[in-house]
C-alpha cells in the first residue's frame, strides 16, 4: 500500500507519514508513506492508492475527491483532535488506514 499524506507545507503530514511507516514496521506490513504540501500533489499522486489530506487542507476534500475518484485512489481526512491522535499512535494509525479501506 503506497500513502500520501497532504497538509499545507509537509510538517504535519510529516508526523502521520511517519507514524505509519513506523506502525507499518512494527506490525509486518508493507506500506509506503510519504508527506507532501497540497498543490504539489498533482505530479505525484497517480503513484499512491491512499490520500490523507491533513485538516488544515481539508477545504480542498471535494476538489480532490473528484482526482482521486477518477484516479481510484482512496481519499481521507480525519478531523483534527482524531488526526493528532494518529500522529502519536503508530500501530493505531496503520489499524486506521485498514479499516478505512474496508468501509
Amino acid at each position: 500500500m503506497r500513502v500520501l499524506v497532504l497538509c499545507a507545507g509537509a510538517g504535519t503530514s510529516a508526523l502521520l507519514a511517519n507514524a505509519l511507516k513506523e506502525g507499518a514496521d512494527e506490525l509486518g506490513i508493507d506500506i509506503t508513506a510519504n508527506a507532501g504540501a497540497y498543490g504539489s500533489h498533482y505530479a505525484i499522486m497517480d503513484q499512491y492508492n491512499v490520500i490523507v489530506l491533513a485538516p488544515q487542507v481539508r477545504t480542498y476534500y471535494n476538489e480532490m475527491k473528484a482526482d482521486t475518484d477518477r484516479l481510484g485512489i482512496t481519499l481521507l481526512s480525519p478531523k483534527g483532535k482524531q488526526y493528532i491522535d494518529l500522529t502519536k499512535d503508530p500501530k493505531g494509525a496503520v489499524a486506521w488506514i485498514e479499516e478505512n479501506l474496508k468501509a
